[in-house]
């Protein structure tokens, strides 16, 4: 009966790694959350520690900016100052540099020095630099994991390996190799499995599925193709090895 349970318990627990893996999320990529599967790619690690710095410094300058909000909405100031003052604040925390620099040069000297005995105008400068910085890094590792999601979801055995370690560029390519290996193999199954046309193209197909052959995978109905082109262009790859 134990080992009932344990066959029972290692099902399940197959099936629900399995169903993760099959929806992967950009934001899952960027928490960590498959690090052993991508630990050896230099890509990932660089980005999943650039976005988690990047929203660590996003986040302090959004709560430091919140602070000051709150400080200066309860402070005895006229009412010209503290409005002004938000608006300040509320441009420190937009998407854009420059906002805060150049609302204080239409103020004026005196208003800027009213508002340094309030703030000082060099943190201010900080925080709304943090903002935009640590968003355009955010908005970079983001773009780079949503390609990333894409080529896991494509070269699954891979993910599943531990071997996604190349670079996406990598991938994006081999991917187009085996777009053009499937358009192929669609002409050579409606020629009644037969080769026809451009015996260079079909040579150069069959040297990059030699080369990605790992990534490449032959997949149940590409076997006879493959073994076709390998049967005319070159010899198996056992052989090419002990060459």
């Amino acid at each position: 009966m134990r080992s009932l349970y344990a066959l029972l318990f290692c099902v399940f627990f197959s099936f629900t790694a399995f169903s993760q893996q099959s929806s992967i999320t950009y934001t899952d990529i960027l928490s960590g959350k498959y690090h052993m599967y991508l630990a050896k790619n230099p890509e990932y690690i660089k980005h999943q520690k650039s976005y988690q710095f990047a929203t660590k410094n996003y986040n302090n300058a959004r709560a430091d900016l919140d602070s000051l909000r709150k400080m200066i909405a309860n402070a005895f100031i006229t009412p010209y100052v503290k409005e002004n003052t938000l608006y300040i604040l509320s441009l420190a925390g937009n998407n854009s540099t420059g906002d805060v620099y150049e609302y204080l040069r239409l103020k004026g000297m005196d208003f800027a020095l009213v508002l340094n005995d309030l703030i000082r105008l060099s943190d201010l400068y900080h925080l709304d630099m943090m903002v935009v910085k640590s968003k355009k890094e955010r908005v970079r590792a983001i773009a780079w994991s949503r390609n990333m999601v894409e080529i896991s979801t494509y070269f699954k055995h891979l993910f599943e390996e531990k071997k996604l370690n190349e670079s996406l560029n990598t991938y994006t390519r081999i991917q187009q190799y085996d777009k053009q290996i499937d358009n192929a193999f669609k002409t050579f199954k409606k020629n009644g499995y037969r080769l026809s046309g451009s015996s260079l193209e079909y040579e150069s197909i069959f040297n990059v599925w030699q080369t990605y052959e790992e990534e490449l995978r032959l997949g149940k109905n590409r076997i006879l193709f493959f073994k076709t082109l390998e049967k005319k262009y070159g010899k198996p790859l056992e052989e090419t090895t002990k060459d």
